[in-house]
């Protein structure tokens, strides 16, 4: 039996054992981004406990392009992906993952070589109460 009530879903799964899941909001954020120097994509700061899933896409890039993306959990560097132009893979995608509460999480793109041109990013995000 799944019983939903004020945010909150409890799920019996035995005559011992409830199961109860915390649901807040879920966020959709899609942009684009023309970068200057290093140029922030996505940040969150001050929060409660969060998932977070995105992609950037990097398919415009020419042979001629290249883009530092790095990816932050609290202030320290977790990622560093240097992508160049004429890739197989056009899409980076950022695996989900779980940022305890005022833990900050920052996504940046940097343009290192060729022309600057917008790039396509995209995240969910689920925030727990």
């Amino acid at each position: 039996m799944t019983t939903v009530f004020n945010n909150t879903v409890t799920t019996s799964i035995s005559d011992n054992y409830v199961l109860t899941t915390l649901m807040h909001r879920v966020t959709e954020v899609k942009r684009k981004v023309k970068p200057i120097g290093e140029t922030t994509i996505i940040e969150i700061t001050h929060h409660s406990p969060f998932l977070i899933e995105g992609y950037v896409d990097v398919s415009g890039l020419d042979t001629n392009d290249s883009v530092i993306i790095r990816e932050y959990i609290a202030d320290k560097i977790y990622l560093i992906r240097r992508i160049d132009g004429g890739i197989d893979e056009p899409m980076l995608r950022l695996h989900s993952k779980i940022i305890p509460s005022n833990t900050s999480y920052k996504v940046t793109v940097e343009w290192v070589a060729g022309t600057p041109k917008e790039i396509d990013v995209a995240f969910i995000i689920l925030a727990f109460s």
